[in-house]
C-alpha cells in the first residue's frame, strides 16, 4: 500500500495534470449537468478583435502553450508572480497559483513536457467588456511528463490516464490572451 504522502501527490497530480485513474472512471457515472465553457456574449456589439475563427483559435492556442510552460517552469523554480499573471487570470490564475503552492509545500516538480489538442471550439466571439473570448474543448497528452519528489523519486501512479479532457476559456486582447477557466471534464472523456 503506498505511503500517505505518495496518495497526496497522486490525488493532487490528478487534479493539477490529469485527472487520474479515479476521475475519468467515474465520470462517466457523474449526474452532473455537462461542464460549460460557453460564456455569454455581451449585448453591446463591439469590434472584430480577430479576422478569422482560425486566427482566434491560433491566439488561444498559443496562450494555453504559454499556460502551460508557466506552470511547467513554475513547478521546477518556484512561481514569480508576474509570469503568473501572464499566462492567466481569474479562477484558473488562482488554480495555477494554488497547485504550484501545493507542489512547492511537498517538494515536488514536475520534469517532460504535456502537449495539447484543440479538439472542439465551443464558441468564439468579442466581448465589450473581456475582449475576444474563445472557448474550448482540449485533450492534454501528459504521457511525457513524470512529478518526482525531493529526493528524484516519480510519484506518478502507472495507472494513469494519459489523455485528459479539459475545458477552457481563454480570453483577452491579441496581445494579453490568457487563459481565465481551466476545468477538468468530468463527464465522459472525448480525448
Amino acid at each position: 500500500m503506498p505511503d500517505s504522502s505518495a496518495l497526496r501527490a497522486a490525488r493532487r497530480l490528478s487534479a493539477v495534470l490529469l485527472g487520474v485513474a479515479l476521475l475519468v472512471p467515474l465520470a462517466a457515472c457523474s449526474s452532473e449537468p455537462e461542464p460549460t465553457a460557453k460564456p455569454t456574449p455581451s449585448e453591446t456589439p463591439v469590434a472584430k478583435i480577430f479576422e478569422t475563427d482560425e486566427e482566434a483559435l491560433a491566439a488561444a492556442e498559443e496562450a494555453y502553450q504559454r499556460w502551460i510552460d508557466t506552470f511547467l517552469a513554475s513547478t521546477a523554480k518556484g512561481a514569480d508572480a508576474a509570469d503568473l499573471e501572464a499566462a492567466a487570470e481569474g479562477s484558473a490564475l488562482r488554480d495555477l497559483e494554488s497547485d504550484i503552492q501545493e507542489f512547492q509545500k511537498n517538494g515536488e516538480h514536475v520534469v517532460g513536457d504535456i502537449t495539447f489538442t484543440f479538439v472542439e471550439t465551443v464558441d468564439s466571439y468579442e466581448s465589450q467588456d473581456r475582449g475576444a473570448v474563445v472557448a474550448v474543448r482540449a485533450c492534454e497528452d501528459v504521457s511525457a511528463v513524470d512529478v518526482l519528489d525531493a529526493s528524484g523519486k516519480s510519484v506518478v501512479l502507472p495507472d494513469r490516464v494519459d489523455l485528459v479532457p479539459y475545458s477552457l476559456v481563454i480570453e483577452g486582447t491579441t496581445t494579453t490572451l490568457k487563459v481565465s477557466e481551466r476545468t477538468l471534464w468530468t463527464r465522459e472523456n472525448f480525448c
